[in-house]
This record gives C-alpha cells, sequence and structure tokens, in this order.
C-alpha cells in the first residue's frame, strides 16, 4: 500500500474553525505540518493510535479501552484519525463546554456507535476502565457489577434498555451519584494520559 502525501483543504479548514473555536487558518496549517510529520500520509490508523496509547499510559493493557478511544476520534468510522477529526476531539477535551465533553464521553460509552449505550457495552466498559485505575480508585469503586447497574438504572430514564444521549446528558446535568462518578473515571483516564 503507498503512502500518499495529504493535504489540508480548505474545507477541512472551514469544518476544524465551525468546530472549535481555533480561527485562526495559519496556525491550523503550521499543526497539520506537525501532525504530517508524525503521520506521513495525514492520517492515524489503528496501529500507530495503539503505540500513541501504549506512550501514554506505559506497562497497561489497553486493547479494549484504546478502540472505544480510537472511535470517538474517528468520526466518520473509516478506520483512521484525520487531522480534522483529531484536532475537534483534542479541541473539545481541552477546551470544550462540559456539555460537548460530555458527548464525547459518550461516544466512548457507546461502543458500537449505534447511538445508544446498552448494559452490556456498559459492562464492557466499566471492566476496561478498571483496568486504569490505581488500587485506591479500584477499592473505592469494590463493586463493578454494582457500579455497572445503578449507573445503567441512573441513565436510563424510560428504561427501555438503551441510554440514548440525551438520557446521559440528562443524568450528568442531575448529578446523579454513579453516573457522575463513571464520567469523571474517563476524565481522570484522558488527564493522566496527558501528564
Amino acid at each position: 500500500m503507498s503512502r500518499r502525501k495529504s493535504t489540508l483543504t480548505d474545507a477541512d479548514l472551514d469544518f476544524i474553525v465551525a468546530n472549535t473555536s481555533n480561527s485562526d487558518k495559519e496556525t491550523l496549517r503550521e499543526q497539520f505540518v506537525s501532525f504530517c510529520e508524525e503521520c506521513p500520509d495525514g492520517h492515524i490508523d489503528k496501529k500507530s493510535f495503539r503505540n500513541l496509547m501504549r506512550t501514554c499510559y506505559p506497562g497497561r493493557n489497553l486493547e479494549r479501552l484504546e478502540k472505544r478511544i480510537f472511535n470517538m476520534y474517528d468520526e466518520n468510522r473509516d478506520g483512521r484519525i484525520s487531522f480534522a477529526e483529531f484536532m475537534v476531539v483534542m479541541y473539545v477535551m481541552s477546551n470544550g463546554t462540559p456539555e460537548e465533553n460530555f458527548k464525547q464521553i459518550f461516544r466512548i460509552l457507546d461502543a458500537d456507535g449505534n447511538g445508544v449505550i446498552t448494559l452490556s457495552e456498559l459492562k464492557k466498559v466499566v471492566k476496561d476502565i478498571f483496568k486504569l485505575l490505581s488500587d485506591g480508585d479500584k477499592e473505592a469503586c469494590k463493586d463493578k457489577a454494582s457500579l455497572t447497574l445503578s449507573a445503567f438504572a441512573e441513565m436510563d430514564a424510560n428504561k427501555d434498555g438503551q441510554v440514548t444521549e440525551a438520557e446521559f446528558l440528562s443524568a450528568i446535568k442531575s448529578n446523579e451519584k454513579m453516573t457522575s462518578l463513571l464520567t469523571l473515571k474517563v476524565v481522570e483516564i484522558f488527564d493522566s494520559g496527558n501528564k
């Protein structure tokens, strides 16, 4: 497979500007050049992303969680993260409103990307998150099953067995205990990876 040099189109720039508060197109062009030094074809593939995650979290088994985080970035689900996709998520996670951040977290919890979280998906995510917690955090959240069931019950407002983005955001805004704890743990994972 040949590597092609990627370009940053005006449409890409317009997309980034529209989805972030960064209106300095010249700075974005410079950031794109830096991005392409690491990713010559202008995209991060799954292997490169895996290496990045291992650098951020040395010695931890992140395989399942890394797939979820990759999907958060890969908006169009083409198996690659473009510069525009990368910049929008980076902006949202560092400068976005709380609601924008929570929408990104919802995308991590919605493992299959179908717009709803099922109990099965939530169980898998909680299991993956527990692998990254410190021993003290694991002790504080001893019972994964209880945490998962309680958080799901809080979020599933209409009790249909699925949590929509609106239900998830409502549970967060209502400061539901287990939902907030789960969300906080996801945020802490991002914070520890950026240190």
